[in-house]
C-alpha cells in the first residue's frame, strides 16, 4: 500500500508550491521517506515482476463501511484536503479485490491508483475527476459489511 503523498510522475497532475515544500520536510528529515519514494520511482521503470500500489487518501476508522468507494487512476486533489478520506475498510476490501480478481489486478497492474470514500469525498475531486475523464473513475460498491 502507498499513499498519496508519493506522486506518480505523469500522472498525477503537479503539487502546489506549499505542498511540495511541505512534502521535502520528511524526504530531508526522515531517510526511510526518502527511500519509499525512490522504490516507488523505481517500480514505475521496472516491469520485470508484477505489482499494484493502491494509494490511499486520509484513512479513517469505520465500524461499518457500506457504501461506495472510488478507485482513479490519478490524485486530483489538494494533498492535505481534510474532506478526502477513504475508510481502512475499503482499503482493505481493494487490497482483496486486487488478490481475488484477475481483471482487477491487470487493469492495475503497473500502477499506483488513489482509493477514495464516496461517502467522505469532497464535491471537488469527483466532479474535476468526472469533467475531465471519466474513464479514470471506477466506484465500487460494498455490499456486505467491510
Amino acid at each position: 500500500m502507498g499513499t498519496v503523498a508519493a506522486s506518480v510522475p505523469g500522472v498525477d497532475p503537479p503539487r502546489s508550491s506549499i505542498e511540495g515544500c511541505v512534502l521535502f520536510l520528511p524526504r530531508w528529515l526522515l531517510p526511510p521517506h526518502a527511500d519509499n519514494e525512490g522504490f516507488a520511482a523505481y517500480l514505475l521503470t521496472d516491469t520485470s515482476f508484477d505489482w499494484v500500489a493502491g494509494r490511499p487518501t486520509n484513512l479513517v476508522d469505520e465500524e461499518e463501511a457500506t457504501g461506495k468507494y472510488t478507485v482513479a487512476e490519478k490524485f486530483e486533489s489538494a494533498l492535505f484536503a481534510a474532506e478526502e478520506t477513504v475508510s481502512r475498510n475499503y482499503v482493505a476490501r481493494f487490497m482483496v479485490e486486487l488478490v481475488t480478481k484477475k481483471d482487477t489486478f491487470r487493469k492495475y497492474l503497473h500502477k499506483m491508483p488513489v482509493v477514495v470514500d464516496n461517502t467522505h469525498v469532497g464535491s471537488y475531486y469527483h466532479s474535476t475527476r468526472n469533467a475531465r475523464n471519466k474513464k479514470t473513475v471506477k466506484e465500487k460498491e460494498c455490499k456486505v459489511p467491510c
